[in-house]
Protein backbone atom coordinates (compact mmCIF):
# COMPACT_ATOMS: atom_id res chain seq x y z
CA UNK A 1 0.00 0.00 0.00
CA UNK A 2 2.83 2.41 0.87
CA UNK A 3 4.55 1.60 -2.44
CA UNK A 4 1.34 2.42 -4.27
CA UNK A 5 1.05 5.72 -2.40
CA UNK A 6 4.68 6.56 -3.28
CA UNK A 7 4.01 5.77 -6.94
CA UNK A 8 0.87 7.91 -6.89
CA UNK A 9 2.89 10.80 -5.44
CA UNK A 10 5.48 10.53 -8.21
CA UNK A 11 2.88 10.32 -10.97
CA UNK A 12 0.92 13.31 -9.64
CA UNK A 13 3.96 15.53 -10.23
CA UNK A 14 4.44 14.41 -13.84
CA UNK A 15 1.59 16.38 -15.52
CA UNK A 16 2.87 19.66 -14.06
CA UNK A 17 6.41 18.91 -15.19
CA UNK A 18 5.16 18.08 -18.68
CA UNK A 19 3.06 21.26 -18.82
CA UNK A 20 6.21 23.23 -17.95
CA UNK A 21 8.01 21.48 -20.80
CA UNK A 22 5.15 22.40 -23.18
CA UNK A 23 5.45 26.04 -22.11
CA UNK A 24 9.21 25.86 -22.75
CA UNK A 25 8.62 24.43 -26.24
CA UNK A 26 6.08 27.18 -26.97
CA UNK A 27 8.65 29.81 -25.90
CA UNK A 28 11.28 28.16 -28.11
CA UNK A 29 8.88 28.31 -31.08
CA UNK A 30 8.29 31.99 -30.35
CA UNK A 31 12.04 32.59 -30.01
CA UNK A 32 12.68 30.73 -33.28
CA UNK A 33 10.19 33.00 -35.05
CA UNK A 34 11.77 36.09 -33.47
CA UNK A 35 15.27 35.02 -34.57
CA UNK A 36 14.01 34.36 -38.11
CA UNK A 37 12.31 37.75 -38.25
CA UNK A 38 15.49 39.48 -37.01
CA UNK A 39 17.44 37.84 -39.83
CA UNK A 40 19.70 35.59 -37.75
CA UNK A 41 18.18 32.48 -39.35
CA UNK A 42 17.33 31.84 -42.91
CA UNK A 43 14.01 30.23 -43.89
CA UNK A 44 15.41 26.69 -44.11
CA UNK A 45 16.92 26.76 -40.64
CA UNK A 46 13.77 28.30 -39.21
CA UNK A 47 11.61 25.64 -40.88
CA UNK A 48 13.83 22.76 -39.66
CA UNK A 49 13.81 24.07 -36.09
CA UNK A 50 10.05 24.70 -36.24
CA UNK A 51 9.41 21.13 -37.44
CA UNK A 52 11.64 19.69 -34.70
CA UNK A 53 9.89 21.77 -32.03
CA UNK A 54 6.46 20.81 -33.40
CA UNK A 55 7.42 17.12 -33.31
CA UNK A 56 8.62 17.56 -29.72
CA UNK A 57 5.37 19.33 -28.83
CA UNK A 58 3.28 16.49 -30.27
CA UNK A 59 5.34 13.91 -28.37
CA UNK A 60 5.14 15.90 -25.10
CA UNK A 61 1.36 16.35 -25.53
CA UNK A 62 1.14 12.55 -25.78
CA UNK A 63 3.21 12.22 -22.62
CA UNK A 64 0.85 14.62 -20.87
CA UNK A 65 -2.22 12.63 -21.89
CA UNK A 66 -0.52 9.39 -20.83
CA UNK A 67 0.53 10.78 -17.45
CA UNK A 68 -2.99 12.06 -16.74
CA UNK A 69 -4.45 8.66 -17.69
CA UNK A 70 -1.82 6.91 -15.56
CA UNK A 71 -2.62 9.18 -12.62
CA UNK A 72 -6.32 8.30 -12.96
CA UNK A 73 -5.56 4.57 -13.15
CA UNK A 74 -3.28 4.65 -10.12
CA UNK A 75 -5.90 6.57 -8.17
CA UNK A 76 -8.49 3.94 -9.15
CA UNK A 77 -6.16 1.10 -8.15
CA UNK A 78 -5.46 2.85 -4.85
CA UNK A 79 -9.21 3.08 -4.16
CA UNK A 80 -9.67 -0.56 -5.18
CA UNK A 81 -6.92 -1.72 -2.81
CA UNK A 82 -8.35 0.44 -0.01
CA UNK A 83 -11.81 -1.04 -0.56
CA UNK A 84 -10.37 -4.56 -0.63
CA UNK A 85 -8.60 -3.92 2.67
CA UNK A 86 -11.79 -2.52 4.21
CA UNK A 87 -13.73 -5.55 2.96
CA UNK A 88 -11.11 -7.88 4.42
CA UNK A 89 -11.30 -6.08 7.76
CA UNK A 90 -15.10 -6.27 7.74
CA UNK A 91 -14.98 -9.98 6.87
CA UNK A 92 -12.55 -10.62 9.71
CA UNK A 93 -14.76 -8.65 12.09
CA UNK A 94 -17.82 -10.61 10.95
CA UNK A 95 -15.97 -13.89 11.56
CA UNK A 96 -14.92 -12.72 15.03
CA UNK A 97 -18.53 -11.72 15.79
CA UNK A 98 -19.77 -15.09 14.54
CA UNK A 99 -17.27 -16.92 16.76
CA UNK A 100 -18.23 -14.75 19.73
CA UNK A 101 -21.90 -15.58 19.09
CA UNK A 102 -21.07 -19.31 18.99
CA UNK A 103 -19.16 -19.01 22.26
CA UNK A 104 -22.08 -17.16 23.82
CA UNK A 105 -24.53 -19.85 22.69
CA UNK A 106 -22.28 -22.59 24.09
CA UNK A 107 -21.91 -20.64 27.30
CA UNK A 108 -25.70 -20.35 27.59
CA UNK A 109 -26.06 -24.09 26.96
CA UNK A 110 -23.43 -24.83 29.61
CA UNK A 111 -25.25 -22.48 31.97
CA UNK A 112 -28.51 -24.36 31.34
CA UNK A 113 -26.84 -27.68 32.12
CA UNK A 114 -25.38 -26.24 35.33
CA UNK A 115 -28.80 -24.90 36.35
CA UNK A 116 -30.33 -28.33 35.75
CA UNK A 117 -27.61 -30.02 37.82
CA UNK A 118 -28.07 -27.43 40.56
CA UNK A 119 -31.82 -27.94 40.55
CA UNK A 120 -31.43 -31.73 40.76
CA UNK A 121 -28.99 -31.30 43.64
CA UNK A 122 -31.40 -28.98 45.41
CA UNK A 123 -34.11 -31.63 45.37
CA UNK A 124 -31.88 -34.49 46.52
CA UNK A 125 -29.77 -32.62 49.05
CA UNK A 126 -32.44 -31.92 51.71
CA UNK A 127 -33.52 -35.56 51.76
CA UNK A 128 -29.93 -36.72 52.12
CA UNK A 129 -29.34 -34.14 54.83
CA UNK A 130 -32.38 -35.19 56.83
CA UNK A 131 -31.56 -38.88 56.36
CA UNK A 132 -28.08 -38.26 57.66
CA UNK A 133 -29.39 -36.39 60.70
CA UNK A 134 -31.89 -39.00 61.70
CA UNK A 135 -29.51 -41.84 60.95
CA UNK A 136 -32.15 -43.68 58.99
CA UNK A 137 -33.41 -45.55 62.06
CA UNK A 138 -36.82 -45.74 60.42
CA UNK A 139 -36.09 -49.02 58.70
CA UNK A 140 -35.45 -52.25 60.46
CA UNK A 141 -34.28 -55.36 58.77
CA UNK A 142 -35.68 -57.94 61.11
CA UNK A 143 -35.39 -61.69 61.14
CA UNK A 144 -36.11 -63.43 57.89
CA UNK A 145 -34.97 -60.44 55.79
CA UNK A 146 -38.29 -58.77 56.27
CA UNK A 147 -38.28 -54.97 55.90
CA UNK A 148 -40.18 -53.13 58.60
CA UNK A 149 -40.85 -49.38 58.40
CA UNK A 150 -40.96 -47.58 61.70
CA UNK A 151 -44.23 -46.02 62.75
CA UNK A 152 -42.67 -42.55 62.98
CA UNK A 153 -41.38 -42.55 59.34
CA UNK A 154 -43.84 -39.76 58.63
CA UNK A 155 -41.51 -37.42 60.57
CA UNK A 156 -38.84 -37.96 57.90
CA UNK A 157 -41.31 -37.04 55.17
CA UNK A 158 -42.73 -34.13 57.17
CA UNK A 159 -39.27 -32.59 57.51
CA UNK A 160 -37.81 -33.54 54.10
CA UNK A 161 -40.65 -32.34 51.85
CA UNK A 162 -40.95 -28.81 53.32
CA UNK A 163 -37.15 -28.51 53.44
CA UNK A 164 -36.96 -29.50 49.74
CA UNK A 165 -39.65 -26.96 48.85
CA UNK A 166 -37.92 -24.29 50.92
CA UNK A 167 -34.59 -25.02 49.20
CA UNK A 168 -36.22 -24.85 45.76
CA UNK A 169 -37.85 -21.52 46.58
CA UNK A 170 -34.54 -20.13 47.88
CA UNK A 171 -32.87 -21.18 44.64
CA UNK A 172 -35.64 -19.59 42.55
CA UNK A 173 -35.31 -16.36 44.56
CA UNK A 174 -31.54 -16.31 44.05
CA UNK A 175 -31.96 -16.80 40.28
CA UNK A 176 -34.55 -14.03 40.10
CA UNK A 177 -32.28 -11.61 42.02
CA UNK A 178 -29.39 -12.41 39.68
CA UNK A 179 -31.58 -11.73 36.63
CA UNK A 180 -32.76 -8.42 38.12
CA UNK A 181 -29.17 -7.42 38.86
CA UNK A 182 -28.08 -8.23 35.29
CA UNK A 183 -31.06 -6.29 33.92
CA UNK A 184 -30.23 -3.33 36.16
CA UNK A 185 -26.56 -3.42 35.10
CA UNK A 186 -27.55 -3.44 31.43
CA UNK A 187 -29.96 -0.54 31.94
CA UNK A 188 -27.38 1.59 33.74
CA UNK A 189 -24.80 0.75 31.09
CA UNK A 190 -27.22 1.79 28.33
CA UNK A 191 -28.03 5.04 30.16
CA UNK A 192 -24.33 5.78 30.53
CA UNK A 193 -23.76 5.35 26.78
CA UNK A 194 -26.80 7.51 26.01
CA UNK A 195 -25.29 10.35 28.04
CA UNK A 196 -21.98 10.04 26.20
Amino acid sequence: MSRLQALEGKVQVMPNMIRSTIMLIDHLVSLNNTLYESGIYDATEQENICQALTAMRVRVDGYLATSVALETRISGIFKLVSNAMILRTQTTTANINHNALDLTKKSIQDNSVLKLATLATLFYLPGSFVAGIFGMNYFDFGDGAKLEIASNFWIYLAVTIPLTILTGLAWKLAVRRQEQKESSDQSSSAEMWDKV
